[in-house]
């Protein structure tokens, strides 16, 4: 079924895609047994799935159920904006207000 919705969204496993050792593919130990089935995947979009750059489980965390936390890698490339030219403000003459009485009062 997993399959099925992912062809049908568009979607790619990508927790499947990654060599590890056994022990770290698996996402849930049968209650019990010593056991361990992979059955928590991660989904991406084809458009984000290069972003992904590893998917493995969290064995030693406690999260007080049969399955375990899925860690994944994330890389995002920031996309460059481009700054847009400021108009170059002219600076007030400080001096000329001083000095000159005609630029003082068209100031004022």
């Amino acid at each position: 079924m997993l399959i099925q919705s992912a062809i049908r969204n568009r979607l790619i496993i990508k927790s499947t895609m990654f060599p590890h050792k056994h022990i770290h593919l698996g996402t849930r130990r049968i209650p019990g047994s010593n056991e361990v089935s992979q059955i928590d995947h991660v989904l991406t979009t084809s458009h984000h799935s290069s972003s992904v750059i590893d998917a493995r489980s969290c064995r030693g965390t406690n999260c007080d159920s049969d399955h375990y936390l899925v860690n994944i890698k994330v890389r995002e490339r920031i996309a460059n904006i481009q700054k847009i030219p400021r108009r170059k403000t002219g600076r007030w003459d400080i001096e000329k207000l001083h000095k000159d009485m005609v630029w003082r009062d068209k100031y004022q």
